[in-house]
């Protein structure tokens, strides 16, 4: 799963909390490592997920396989790791 963490590359941890059902995406610094992400999906089928990790990766210029979330993956609060070069 976190393969990536074996290679001698450097991550970022960050703690996110996700907002529902808002008309647009958007994603707000609350603080130095915790970010708030608004989101559009349904918490169903992963979705939730999937639109958060892909916010993310936009936010931070990365691609998708560099966004893991470790933690909180059935809760809005989430624990995300993020590869950095």
């Amino acid at each position: 799963m976190l393969s990536f963490l074996k290679q001698e590359n450097s991550f970022m941890k960050i703690i996110v909390r996700v907002v529902l059902k808002r008309e647009k995406e958007k994603i707000k610094k609350k603080e130095e490592g915790v970010y708030e992400v608004f989101i559009t999906s349904p918490p169903k089928n992963n979705k939730a997920n999937r639109e958060v990790e892909s916010i993310l990766a936009n936010f931070f210029n990365k691609s998708l396989k560099d966004i893991k979330i470790v933690s909180g993956k059935t809760s809005k609060e989430k624990i995300v790791i993020i590869k950095e070069e």
